[in-house]
């Protein structure tokens, strides 16, 4: 991942200059450890530094990032998001995926990945991995977005598809049929042809 830094870098800027009067964002780098901004701002002043404090680790708590910052929304914010860039690799967590999705139904947060290819040597060769494919399920299954990119790729372009899907969102409401406090499976569709859902796959039905 080191190599697509001043890329993700440059992409986060280009994120918080899209930012709608109301929007407001936190900024986070994770390896072994998370380390997150401390509040949600709409001020881009710390975005570049924030992100250069990324330190290199030889572990990765991919899924124990995403559900801390699951919990960093505040009850009063309609919209959450998270947006992720990551090989998808996970080495260290004490979450698993599908625990990243229950949090994320909780919280009623969606997901936005853009998975990168990883590099490493091997007996003298560089060997490229694709993007482990479960953040494309997290993505798909919490009702975000999931975009690969390819090495070299300017990701200022694929973050701005995702805000810009973000500003038009239609938010669907319904009463559960139980009240019970769990999470459980949900299915949108629509009887329009040629057009694609892209809903979250769970939901928490709160005790009143």
């Amino acid at each position: 991942m080191t190599e697509s830094a001043s890329g993700i870098t440059s992409a986060a800027s280009a994120v918080v200059a899209q930012l709608a009067p109301n929007d407001s964002i936190r900024v986070g780098t994770f390896s072994n450890s998370l380390r997150l901004s401390p509040r949600f701002s709409a001020d881009d002043s710390q975005v570049a530094a924030r992100l250069a404090l990324i330190p290199g680790a030889n572990t990765t708590i991919l899924y124990d990032a995403l559900v801390e910052g699951c919990t960093t929304f505040t009850s009063e914010m309609e919209r959450r998001s998270i947006i992720v860039v990551s090989d998808g690799t996970d080495t260290a967590s004490s979450a698993s995926a599908r625990a990243v999705m229950r949090h994320a139904a909780e919280a009623n947060v969606a997901i936005y990945a853009v998975g990168l290819s990883s590099r490493y040597m091997e007996r003298g060769k560089v060997i490229v991995r694709p993007p482990d494919p479960i953040l494309r399920q997290i993505a798909e299954d919490t009702g975000g977005g999931y975009l690969p990119a390819d090495s070299g790729m300017d990701l200022s372009g694929l973050f701005k598809a995702m805000v810009d899907e973000l500003h038009q969102q239609y938010i669907l409401g319904f009463t559960p049929a139980r009240a019970d406090g769990r999470v459980h499976s949900l299915v949108v569709t629509t009887r329009r042809p040629n057009l694609k859902i892209r809903a979250r796959k769970q939901y928490l039905a709160p005790v009143p």
